[in-house]
C-alpha cells in the first residue's frame, strides 16, 4: 500500500501451515503489518529464505539485516489465508497500520496488559488503517456492515 523496506518477518506454524508475517516501514515512521501470506512472491521469497521456521504458534520476528524495498502495488503473495483451515479453506489476512512518530491515546486496563503484555510494541501506534483510505473506497468500506459481535464494528482505534 506504500513504499517502504521490510524491516521483519516470521513463518511459523498455525494449525500444522506455515503462515508468514511481515513488517514493512517508511522513512516518516509509518508501519504495515500483513500476517497469514501463504504463497509469496519471488521477490519476498528470496528475502525471507533465512527467516527460520517457528514452532506452532511461535511468530517470534526476525529483523531484516538487508534493506528490502517495498514498492507501493508491489505483489507481496500469490496466496493468502489458511489450505486447511477446520477442514476447510480460509482465506483471509491480518493487516495492521502503525503510526511509530506517535502513540494513539488509546488507555489498556490491567486486565487487557495482562493478556496482551506486549501492547506496548507497536499496539500503542495502531492507527484507524480506514481513514487512510481514499474515497469512494473509504465511504464503500465503512458502510459495510460489521462481523460477529466479537469483531463487529467497534474498535479501540476506529470512531
Amino acid at each position: 500500500i506504500m513504499d517502504g523496506y521490510l524491516f521483519k518477518a516470521s513463518k511459523y506454524l498455525e494449525d500444522g501451515e506455515e503462515q508468514i508475517l511481515i513488517f514493512y516501514i517508511n522513512d516518516c515512521g509509518i508501519m504495515v503489518m500483513h500476517d497469514h501470506l501463504l504463497t509469496l512472491s519471488p521477490k519476498l521469497k528470496t528475502a525471507l529464505a533465512k527467516v527460520p521456521l517457528g514452532k506452532e504458534g511461535d511468530s517470534r520476528t526476525t529483523f531484516m539485516q538487508q534493506k528490502i524495498a517495498i514498492k507501493k502495488g508491489d505483489t507481496l503473495a500469490t496466496e493468502v489465508g489458511s489450505r486447511n483451515f477446520n477442514g476447510r479453506r480460509n482465506v483471509g489476512i491480518d493487516f495492521g497500520l502503525y503510526d511509530l512518530r506517535k502513540t494513539n491515546g488509546v488507555v489498556y486496563d490491567s486486565s487487557f496488559r495482562a493478556r496482551f503484555p506486549m501492547i506496548d510494541e507497536y499496539g500503542t501506534h495502531a492507527v484507524c488503517w480506514l481513514d487512510y483510505l481514499e474515497q469512494p473506497d473509504k465511504s464503500i468500506v465503512k458502510s459495510l456492515p460489521g462481523g460477529d459481535s466479537k469483531s463487529g464494528k467497534s474498535s479501540d482505534y476506529c470512531k
